[in-house]
């Protein structure tokens, strides 16, 4: 009895899990935006804005947070370390 417990209750986890692991395989295409400004301005989706050039650049190597913006203007905030990825911000 202890057993099938055991056997149900990873059943159970696995079950969970699912979902988890199908969201790992995704894959989003959009422009590296700096996602205070962003936030603050969405038609300032690209990397010259504010009348700076590159300033989705710069900012990003400041280590401000970086987003991302899919075609159909969904919004991600990105988990990474912004300096790593600014030279492709736009």
């Amino acid at each position: 009895m202890k057993i099938l417990r055991v056997w149900a209750l990873c059943g159970l986890l696995a079950a969970m899990m699912a979902p988890l692991h199908a969201e790992q395989n995704r894959v989003w295409t959009g422009s590296l935006v700096d996602a205070s400004c962003y936030l603050t301005d969405r038609a300032q989706a690209g990397n010259d804005h504010m009348g700076m050039k590159s300033c989705a650049t710069a900012c990003l190597k400041m280590g401000r947070p970086a987003g991302l913006v899919t075609p159909d203007k969904t919004f991600f905030i990105l988990a990474v370390p912004s300096p790593d990825i600014a030279e492709y911000a736009g």
